[in-house]
């Protein structure tokens, strides 16, 4: 299932992204790492057909189904945690086990609105899990979970998208070290490639930290 950019151009108020290309290998992670507000949003909302390039080709299967996690958690708040799952999932059982995986299997009948941050992205994930697509889309996935918890969540999240295309955002080293099987460094004013590699090729997770502290933002 090919996925990527081909020569996009991306306009706001400003020029995001100019004759932008990147690729996203089949049954692979990609983490995008890159500095909050720098343009990686924009990259996936055009994958996803949510805002249109200016130029250029988005390379989709159109008959892939996707799995997505927002910045924004987007849980429907006046249904139960596990009724959010039940909207993208027929299986109650299957549901339950994910949150059961997730350490959120109690609050499987509260409201949203009555959860902490980190729960609502941990139920968010869950749903997404639940959807079961070909290709997951993950925006800072992680972002409020206590640091107790993250490990078990990465590794569950890990377990899931092994064998599929998966791309997943954040600003954080140690995530991108922990999840992603290639690390794409993006920087600069429009948007540019700083510097890509796979774990494979690095000796030590410290090279991964050097490489994106040398690069200009």
């Amino acid at each position: 299932m090919k996925l990527g950019l081909s020569s996009v151009t991306k306009i706001f108020d400003k020029k995001i992204l100019n004759n932008f290309t990147i690729d996203f290998k089949e049954g692979r992670t990609t983490v995008l790492l890159g500095p909050s507000g720098c343009g990686k949003t924009t990259i996936t909302n055009l994958l996803l057909g949510i805002i249109k390039a200016d130029a250029g080709e988005i390379i989709a299967d159109s008959t892939a189904k996707m799995s997505v996690v927002f910045q924004e958690d987007r849980l429907l708040e006046n249904i139960t945690v596990l009724q959010n799952l039940l909207a993208v999932s027929k299986d109650e059982e299957i549901c339950k086990d994910i949150l059961n995986a997730l350490g959120i299997g109690e609050v499987a009948n509260k409201y949203p609105n009555y959860l902490s941050g980190g729960m609502k992205r941990r139920v968010a994930l869950a749903r997404a899990i639940a959807f079961n697509g070909d290709i997951f889309i993950l925006d800072e996935p992680f972002k409020g979970i206590d640091i107790s918890l993250k490990q078990k969540v990465i590794e569950e999240i890990k377990r899931v998208i092994i064998g599929k295309t998966c791309v997943i955002i954040t600003h954080d080293i140690a995530e991108a070290v922990a999840v992603g099987d290639e690390v794409v460094i993006l920087g600069g004013n429009p948007l540019i490639i700083q510097n890509t590699m796979t774990l494979e090729e690095a000796e030590n997770p410290e090279k991964l930290i050097i490489e994106y502290l040398e690069c200009d933002f």
